[in-house]
């Protein structure tokens, strides 16, 4: 368990790439842990990809980031958390990675059961990402580009 994963409740996951529902990282990784899942967004970011998606922070008005929030059964978290971390290569005692993992606000699609916006672990990008050689999904929609 990383030392963030300590000090926090087990919070839902925000995914916005593979690791959504109907990839193929989404059924290894996380359909055997979840408990739920929702459509989300996550406003103030932009998209961009090579080979991969990669989220940054955004200051273009109406930047947001389509995904899904994942609930995970409390009881598997930390090995979820652990298993995510090395899929996503977000290494908490360094910033020499591509992602890191933060907590971040993110709003359910209307949903009247669910409250509207929950805290939650969102892999971004790594400030030392350069986006200017890569593409940005617009839409910043992943599954549909």
């Amino acid at each position: 368990m990383s030392p963030e994963t300590a000090l926090e409740p087990p919070l839902p996951f925000f995914v916005y790439g593979s690791l959504r529902p109907g990839e193929a990282a989404f059924q290894r990784l996380l359909a055997p842990v979840a408990v739920s899942t929702h459509p989300a967004h996550l406003s103030g970011y932009a998209m961009f990809a090579r080979t991969f998606p990669i989220i940054v922070p955004s200051n273009q008005p109406g930047a947001v980031i389509i995904g899904d929030l994942i609930v995970v059964d409390p009881t598997r978290f930390d090995v979820t958390v652990d298993a995510l971390d090395r899929y996503e290569g977000a290494n908490p005692f360094t910033t020499h990675t591509h992602y890191i993992r933060v907590i971040r606000t993110v709003e359910l699609i209307p949903n009247e059961h669910q409250p509207e916006a929950l805290r939650a672990w969102v892999y971004i990008g790594n400030r030392r990402i350069r986006t200017k050689d890569m593409r940005q999904i617009a839409s910043g929609d992943w599954l549909h580009q």
